[in-house]
């Protein structure tokens, strides 16, 4: 092999190691899902969901969408005398960064729940209400009706829905 062949040879290699190395970086990416071109989404960390933030200015009332219909029993309205437990998995996000707030979403350890008033903050116990087992709802909860430090979106997934006594 000459000076020139082993120049060529040693160009070839070096050519295949960048475009390798930039597939490998390219194939790490994030890891999650990408981001939308009008507000802001969570990326899902395995086994939870991506959770969207609208743009512009929070919503000043509670903002409810069912993502999947669940079957079975509801969740009634709270109250004084619980009718039901129910267990639910979720995730939420601050709706002006867009970074996680809160998230239990294993389905293993979901968190129990009974159907009376100060189980949860206001905008969940109110944004529960007909969910059933299985069901996936996303609930864009304004401050007021969260901790007081600002909007919240969250999904919600109901794992059970039981009646007590």
């Amino acid at each position: 092999m000459n000076f020139s062949q082993s120049i060529g040879s040693k160009r070839r290699i070096g050519l295949i190691a960048l475009v390798l190395g930039g597939l490998l970086l390219g194939a790490c990416g994030s890891g999650g899902e990408p981001q939308a071109t009008t507000g802001v989404t969570q990326v899902a960390s395995p086994g939870s969901p991506a959770v969207h933030v609208p743009s512009g200015p929070p919503p000043q009332h509670l903002v409810v969408k069912d993502l999947v219909q669940g079957k079975g029993r509801p969740i009634p309205p709270p109250s004084p005398e619980p009718t039901v437990e129910f267990s639910i998995v979720y995730k939420a996000v601050d709706y002006d960064t867009g970074e996680l707030y809160e998230e239990n979403w294993d389905p293993k350890s979901p968190w129990p729940f009974r159907s009376a008033p100060g189980e949860m903050v206001p905008g969940l116990e109110k944004g529960l209400v007909g969910m059933r087992e299985g069901g996936r709802r996303e609930l864009i909860v304004p401050s007021g009706l969260a901790y007081g430090n600002g909007a919240l979106v969250y999904v919600v997934k109901v794992v059970e829905v039981r009646k007590l006594g």
